[in-house]
């Protein structure tokens, strides 16, 4: 049984050795820095008409400039949208019809690359789109048609593809220097690479850039996802899908891929893990539509149960989560009122997000950005504390739980300047004890401290790096109390949950 005699202890485990800088190096308690705040942005809708919808298809590595296409009965418009700038329309090519369409940037945002109707083509011509040379068409090699759908992050290639009068899956790269080339074995969906300026043609597009596609062949490998890689030719991935996204280096692709029961799931693809089926939020389908630069984020769209689009952040750690469920709990926003959709884009740090939403009412179809801080984790109060002279030690956790972020306690409703027993569990099993319960043993590490003339302690640490996702982590206090027959009393418990 607990008394009320408390000694001066202090032990850890060498299995926890942070426990260190939880406990013993707590110090009065500094500002709390709560690491760069999440932010979520309704970038609205470039067409403000009756009927209308916009998607963003990519973002700058920095998160800074967003593209894609607004649509409405007899209009699309592709866009670059910023904070500093707002919406810009990107126009559409002379001769042609107001139609157009941004489905990937450069890494500055300074290249855009897309499809627009022109007096070459009603239908569809590739185009890029810089802010001092305005919207330029690439031809289509007299195909009938071209789509641009990728560029390298230093913008100096394009890919994309060409109309069916060119071959079977005919595609093309596109260069300042090389102009248009058409490739064939391979109908091109996404580009890694670039730095190298393509030699003149004839050339292999693998020898300056891996590309990502689908074979369009008929035999074994038709439909597969593929690659061509410098030196390598056409490597087929092993499975039948649809390649969106490639990281800059080439290394992970993710997209859309068919499963064995004729299902279309999101999969990430590497070349040290090959094939991953990330699943779904619990529906049948899903697609991933972007990828971090390391290759560890992967956002994108699955349906639920009620066959609805949701939007989902992918990675290692936790799977497939609900973005919309992340970024209020996680981080702590207040999305009241709105339906992610889809997530679409992901800038090249993971920490910028862009898709589609419903809005709170008046709703109506909306472009979101999402910013991302540090996630926060989450303090739970377990109860079980006992009443004393000043009522019961009330103990909070505050601050979020990532690493280099201050997280604090606090503790209130103590006697003045009572002696305080902190302790520390990572595996407890409660019991009842003093009249509450205590949550916090066996204890990994403990402290003693007292209460001010106020009868509280604020204290607050730096929570370290490299704790491993869902930690769990609980905290309470001893108090000495006269007034009560053991001499002590239980502050409620409180939990950490690391992110």
């Amino acid at each position: 049984m607990l008394r009320g005699t408390m000694h001066r202890a202090t032990t850890s485990s060498p299995r926890h050795p942070f426990v260190i800088c939880c406990l013993l190096t707590l110090v009065t308690t500094a500002p709390l820095r709560a690491g760069d705040p999440a932010e979520f942005h309704d970038a609205g809708a470039f067409l403000q008409t009756a009927s209308f919808a916009s998607d963003p298809f990519d973002v700058s590595a920095d998160g800074t400039y967003v593209v894609g296409d607004n649509r409405s009965p007899g209009i699309s418009m592709g866009f670059r949208w910023s904070e500093a700038l707002g919406w810009e329309s990107l126009g559409s090519l002379p001769g042609g019809a107001a139609n157009s369409g941004a489905w990937a940037c450069s890494a500055d945002g300074a290249t855009v690359v897309g499809t627009s109707s022109s007096s070459l083509n009603p239908n569809t011509e590739a185009f890029v789109w810089t802010p001092g040379g305005g919207i330029v068409g690439l031809g289509d090699l007299g195909c009938g048609n071209s789509n641009a759908y990728d560029v390298t992050d230093d913008g100096t290639l394009v890919v994309g593809h060409l109309a069916s009068t060119c071959g079977v899956g005919a595609s093309f790269y596109w260069s300042p220097n090389s102009g248009m080339v058409q490739v064939n074995g391979l109908v091109v969906t996404a580009v890694a690479g670039g730095g190298t300026q393509p030699p003149l043609p004839p050339a292999v597009p693998g020898d300056f850039a891996t590309l990502y596609g689908q074979i369009p062949f008929a035999g074994p490998t038709a439909s597969h996802v593929a690659r061509w890689t410098p030196g390598g030719g056409v490597e087929s991935l092993g499975f039948v899908g649809i390649p969106n996204r490639a990281t800059p280096g080439g290394g992970v692709v993710v997209g859309s891929h068919t499963t064995s029961s004729g299902h279309i799931h999101a999969f990430r693809w590497s070349t040290t893990g090959g094939l991953q089926d990330l699943g779904t939020l619990s529906g049948n389908g899903s697609e991933a539509t972007g990828v971090s630069a390391d290759g560890e984020v992967v956002v994108g769209w699955s349906t639920s149960t009620l066959g609805t689009r949701r939007a989902f952040v992918w990675d290692a750690a936790h799977g497939m989560r609900d973005l919309q469920t992340v970024l209020t709990e996680d981080h702590g926003l207040d999305l009241t009122g709105w339906n992610l959709f889809q997530a679409l884009g992901i800038s090249a740090d993971g920490r910028t997000l862009v898709g589609t939403g419903r809005s709170p009412p008046p709703a109506s179809d909306r472009v979101w950005v999402a910013r991302l801080g540090e996630p926060m984790g989450q303090w739970t109060d377990l109860g079980g504390g006992s009443v004393g002279v000043a009522g019961q030690p009330t103990l909070t956790g505050s601050g979020p739980l990532s690493g280099g972020s201050t997280a604090s306690v606090s503790l209130t409703d103590a006697p003045s300047g009572a002696a305080l027993l902190a302790w520390i569990s990572f595996a407890p099993t409660p019991f009842a004890a003093l009249g509450g319960t205590v949550h916090a043993f066996p204890f990994a590490s403990q402290l003693f401290v007292f209460a001010d003339a106020a009868g509280e302690f604020d204290a607050s640490t730096t929570w370290p790096a490299g704790v491993p996702v869902d930690t769990e982590v609980s905290f309470q206090f001893i108090v000495q109390d006269a007034s009560v027959p053991d001499g002590l009393t239980l502050s409620n418990g409180v939990l950490a949950t690391t992110p």
